[in-house]
């Protein structure tokens, strides 16, 4: 099973299967020379499916410091 159908286990078994990786799995410390960025996003956008209707997504805009947000249809 690959990562990505994790995610569409039930609650209880997705806790298995972290738990189950993560004992198998040491901790690893950060590199040395670790790297970051830092992102300022402008834009946000959020999707929500829905199996027995409409998507939707919640629309983010930073304007001038202040975020103001829409609901738009999928």
């Amino acid at each position: 099973m690959n990562t990505l159908d994790n995610a569409q286990l039930p609650a209880e078994e997705r806790r298995r299967v972290w738990a189950e990786f993560d004992s198998t799995h040491p901790v690893l410390d950060p590199p040395q020379r670790w790297v970051g960025f830092r992102l300022r996003p402008l834009t946000l956008t959020f999707w929500r499916g829905d199996p027995a209707g409409q998507s939707t997504r919640q629309h983010y805009r930073l304007d001038d410091g202040a975020w103001s947000g829409e609901i738009l249809a999928g």
